[in-house]
């Protein structure tokens, strides 16, 4: 989709079979799928990625990305933004809080896709 800036999480539930993510590996250059059914994933967004054609009579998914406006530094708008966030009740991600940053890929063996 090309709006993916990096890390991307996945869960899906529901009466259904098949549906699985479908990862693409640059440096591998092949596609591996992933079964997200009642489990959590982790995968570099900036990577290719689909959903296969799924069948049954419901399937819900919660997909969560990061917005290309964030970036390394975790600044996200401006200051005033964030503080106003903040006020809001918005937990603000920290590095040290990433159960999944250890099964991410790499910088190195990222490739940014087509935007």
């Amino acid at each position: 989709d090309g709006q993916d800036a990096g890390p991307s999480r996945m869960f899906s539930c529901g009466n259904f079979t098949e549906g699985r993510l479908w990862l693409h590996s640059w440096p591998q250059q092949s596609w591996q799928p992933m079964d997200t059914h009642d489990q959590w994933i982790a995968f570099d967004g900036r990577e290719y990625h689909l959903t296969e054609p799924w069948e049954g009579h419901e399937r819900f998914s919660l997909v969560y990305f990061t917005h290309p406006a964030w970036n390394e530094t975790g600044e996200v708008l401006a200051p005033e933004g964030r503080a106003s966030l903040e006020e809001l009740g918005f937990p603000w991600p920290r590095s040290e809080d990433d159960i999944f940053r250890e099964e991410l890929p790499k910088p190195s063996e990222r490739r940014e896709v087509a935007r």
